[in-house]
């Protein structure tokens, strides 16, 4: 008799597992990376390219996505936009989508597949990140951020390190700026 109630009941705790597992599938699922969204990298003063900082930070960004899945590179039409992305494409063997219109990077961004990297200015982050269903952030002045906007629209922020193995060391600040 023991031994039938034990088979009654494990198969009664299969069945549970096998109904539940979709739901915990589904829940990772949601909480999975679906946008990385970032202001373009450190420019230059008077032009629309990127400093040296921010060519050296487009080094970072490439080693901080090693690993992690990517399966597009959407951005504004912008020569620092461009070449923020540059070294990640080239990494991930990704074709650059550029958008002259932020609604159409956002319409984009809705109906890629798998995560995406976007690259825009400080006037259409917080845009982009409300138009995927994330809680934009109020400041987005750091060049260096990356909000995480998940499949549940859970956002959180992460930051490009201050290294990567093949990217030049950071520059020690002194009270004037920059040392070399």
């Amino acid at each position: 008799m023991a031994r039938r109630m034990l088979g009654i009941f494990t198969r009664i705790g299969l069945g549970l597992t096998i109904l539940a597992a979709p739901d915990v599938a589904s829940a990772r699922a949601g909480d999975l990376p679906r946008y990385y969204i970032m202001r373009h990298l450190d420019r230059t003063l008077n032009g629309d390219g990127l400093s040296a900082a921010g060519r050296e930070n487009a080094c970072r960004l490439a080693r901080w996505f090693v690993g992690r899945e990517l399966a597009a590179i959407y951005i504004r039409k912008f020569a620092r936009t461009a070449a923020t992305a540059e070294q990640t494409a080239a990494e991930h063997g990704i074709k650059v989508r550029e958008f002259d219109r932020t609604v159409a990077l956002v319409d984009a961004l809705r109906t890629s597949r798998g995560p995406v990297l976007a690259v825009g200015n400080t006037d259409n982050v917080q845009q982009v990140i409300r138009g995927v269903g994330g809680t934009p952030p109020k400041d987005v002045s750091n060049f260096r951020w990356v909000w995480i906007v998940r499949a549940n629209g859970r956002t959180t922020v992460d930051r490009v390190p201050d290294t990567g193995p093949g990217c030049p060391a950071p520059r020690r600040t002194g009270r004037g700026g920059p040392l070399r």
